[in-house]
């Protein structure tokens, strides 16, 4: 893997870079609610200083790895829509893509923008064979969304101590990759 994403990451109506503490503010809208977060937290930051500790723990991630969940902005308004980004599993050697829209933007493409944005820049920037999206069983919404980004199925895996409906990405076949699963 090389040493890191080129940021901004942009697309067509977004641009993607890693959080600051100032986005928790925004973000609070999106981690604060039941039905955007229910597949992805157990227990969600109820006041907006919890809000914070979530991206903290972010930018930490971001610090450490190179790979996080990172801001997703609109271009035109500067507004902080969401998070998506590429995160390493607890095994340390499979890269997820992930992406949360604020629930009132859902139905206008930008997650599925975001997720293309992130993996695209995952295979260029950290020239990465293979990435991985996951979702809970039966969240057809999350399948439809990883077909429309161009994964594949590849079955249930065990992670964070719980089944995983898993979609894969390769990257083209026509550079070098390196391969890290």
């Amino acid at each position: 893997m090389r040493t890191g994403v080129r940021f901004p990451v942009t697309s067509d109506r977004l641009t993607i870079r890693p959080l600051v503490i100032e986005d928790a503010r925004s973000l609070h809208e999106l981690y604060s609610d039941p039905k955007a977060m229910r597949h992805l937290a157990t227990e969600l930051p109820a006041t907006i200083a919890q809000s914070v500790s979530w991206v903290q723990e972010k930018i930490d991630r971001h610090t450490a790895t190179g790979l996080s969940m990172w801001a997703v902005l609109l271009t035109k308004s500067r507004e902080v829509i969401g998070d998506a980004g590429l995160q390493l599993l607890e095994d340390g050697a499979t890269v997820e893509v992930g992406v949360r829209i604020k629930r009132r933007l859902w139905g206008n493409g930008y997650g599925t923008e975001a997720a293309k944005a992130a993996m695209a820049a995952g295979f260029r920037d950290l020239d990465l064979s293979r990435i991985i999206g996951m979702t809970a069983p039966g969240d057809d919404a999350a399948v439809a969304a990883m077909a429309r980004i161009g994964m594949a199925p590849c079955g249930i895996e065990r992670h964070y101590g719980r089944d995983w409906v898993v979609y894969e990405a390769k990257a083209e076949p026509t550079t070098s990759r390196a391969v890290l699963r």
